[in-house]
């Protein structure tokens, strides 16, 4: 893939300054990073519109022993969140009912749910990670004299808020007076369970932190902005995890082969996160909710081993669809196309979205993937910076059934007869609205030396300082200019991963290197990459991984 370097202007500062003046973090942020106080670096989260409203409902039911239902989506931020609710309300009320829907059954609150809280005689409802547009199904519940409260952080349709909703929590609301609005679902309900503590004292402060472990989970996996609330949520949360109490989350890092004192962002977001979602993607979400609140250490095992299971059959089924995918891509594709859509009745519902990111991954390009069905379509779409995917909905709404998402990503359905009207809308608006320079990948680089002896202990650590890292936060990269490579070597089962020296003193490697280029030894280049430790038999070592290199045309 060919990339655009986003390059810093020569200044004579040292490395990690440089990052921070990239970055326009001040030095009250900087501290904060620094310096991180959890609880003294949020807001008051009773600030949160409909919150006040929600937890005055959530004690009543608590203290009379009202039937509760919970709802909650079927994925690593939906999972968490509704499990948070459950372990917490749990201490004061046992007349809890969970419901998750399938992938089958459909995104979103539905009349099963609403069938199955009524008989479960529940007089309150929570829904998390869903609901902002239910506004139908809300009026139902309502009609029935259930409460229902909804927490969601996607974005406000004017024409579907659920106004019959008793609260609505979502800081997309435009006259919210919240500073921080990019919460996940998991991080919404621990600010509402930490108001509830705050409020009502009916859960210790320990108890409250114990909670993080979840919350850093959906907030990772569901890879909202890493900054601000989220950064700290993910901070903590990652200690949290680390020592965590929940047998079935022990047993979960187990199987990964995580060492519990190294978690880090990437073992939530590639490693646990997949984990509880492949029984939403690939059997049944219930699995990964009962793993979260199972003491028998021997159903802990069957639980875990299950979702281990379902994880590695949907890299096996997401290997073959894309496979597939490509062969399709590369019939149809033409120069002038800037968007992707491909479609196929092989191809599991659950994957569709994995699918759709790596054809992203690979093109460039924003991507819709779709699994036919009977007599309809059911599609996932992902994109590409500077293009709204669900603004190209939006604005395509005449060929499509339902959909849902936000600027990067989104799910929706299509009836079968409407699939070439839409595919030729959605491409003719792709093509309108795409400026050709949004298909070139940007790399942001934050600071620039052409002194590898700067690349050294004492500023990894400072680096690390800023972890974790992830969407909105993404980990510094540096550019050595004009330095000399040599010892080139070609590593790796199938040899196509690069390790050479730089400068004669600095190891690097440049794993999946475009197999066109030729590096050549004893030539001088241009490098971006991050700076990486080696802590291989006990030592530590400062390594450089490679993301793209060019030869240096003027020294």
């Amino acid at each position: 893939m060919k990339y655009e370097w986003v390059v810093p202007k020569n200044k004579n500062q040292e490395i990690f300054d440089q990052i921070i003046e990239s970055r326009n973090i001040s030095k009250s942020q900087l501290n904060k990073y620094l310096k991180p106080n959890f609880f003294g670096d949020q807001t008051d989260p009773r600030l949160i519109g409909g919150l006040e409203k929600s937890i005055k409902r959530i004690k009543k039911a608590l203290d009379i022993q009202e039937n509760i239902g919970i709802f909650c989506d079927y994925d690593a931020d939906g999972i968490p969140s509704g499990a948070m609710l459950y372990k917490a309300f749990s201490k004061y009320n046992q007349n809890l009912f969970v419901f998750i829907p399938t992938r089958q059954e459909g995104y979103g609150i539905s009349e099963k749910s609403l069938d199955y809280f009524s008989n479960k005689k529940c007089s309150l409802v929570i829904a998390v990670d869903v609901g902002i547009t239910a506004k139908v199904i809300a009026e139902k519940f309502k009609q029935k004299k259930i409460d229902l409260i909804i927490i969601d952080h996607h974005l406000i349709i004017k024409d579907l808020y659920p106004k019959s909703a008793l609260a609505v929590i979502d800081l997309k609301n435009k006259n919210e007076k919240y500073p921080f609005k990019d919460f996940s679902a998991g991080g919404l309900v621990w600010k509402l369970l930490y108001a509830i503590h705050l409020e009502f004292q009916m859960f210790s402060e320990p108890e409250i932190k114990w909670f993080l472990d979840l919350a850093c989970i959906s907030t990772i996996s569901d890879i909202v902005p890493l900054v601000g609330e989220n950064w700290l949520i993910s901070k903590f949360g990652l200690i949290v995890l680390s020592k965590t109490k929940n047998i079935g989350l022990k047993k979960l890092i187990e199987i990964a082969s995580i060492d519990p004192e190294k978690i880090d962002e990437y073992s939530v977001g590639f490693q646990i996160g997949p984990r509880l979602n492949a029984s939403g993607r690939m059997a049944d979400p219930i699995d990964s909710f009962n793993l979260l609140f199972e003491n028998n250490r021997k159903n802990v095992k069957i639980l875990a081993e299950k979702l281990d299971k379902n994880n590695r059959l949907r890299q096996v089924q997401m290997k073959e669809a894309f496979c597939e995918a490509q062969v399709k891509i590369e019939k149809m594709l033409k120069k002038e196309d800037k968007i992707i859509i491909v479609k196929s009745e092989n191809w599991q519902e659950g994957i569709l979205g994995l699918v759709a990111s790596k054809i992203v991954d690979k093109y460039y390009l924003p991507a819709i993937v779709f699994k036919e069905k009977k007599d309809q379509l059911i599609g996932s779409a992902r994109s590409i910076q500077g293009f709204d995917v669900e603004q190209a909905l939006e604005k395509n709404k005449v060929n499509i059934e339902s959909f849902g998402g936000h600027k990067m990503a989104a799910g929706l359905r299509i009836k079968k007869e409407k699939y070439n009207k839409f595919r030729e809308a959605i491409t003719q608006f792709a093509s309108a609205t795409i400026d050709s320079k949004l298909l070139t990948k940007k790399i942001n680089i934050d600071a620039r030396t052409n002194d590898c002896d700067e690349l050294n202990l004492k500023l990894y650590y400072l680096i690390e300082k800023l972890r974790p890292f992830g969407e909105g936060h993404r980990q510094p990269v540096i550019m050595l200019k004009n330095v000399n490579i040599s010892d080139v070597r070609e590593i790796g089962k199938e040899k196509n991963h690069l390790s050479f020296l730089i400068d004669r003193k600095l190891k690097a490697v440049y794993f999946s290197f475009p197999q066109s280029e030729k590096i050549r030894n004893r030539e001088n280049y241009d490098i971006c990459g991050k700076i990486i430790l080696n802590t291989w038999g006990g030592q530590k070592k400062i390594e450089f991984q490679v993301i793209d290199l060019r030869q240096t045309t003027a020294k």
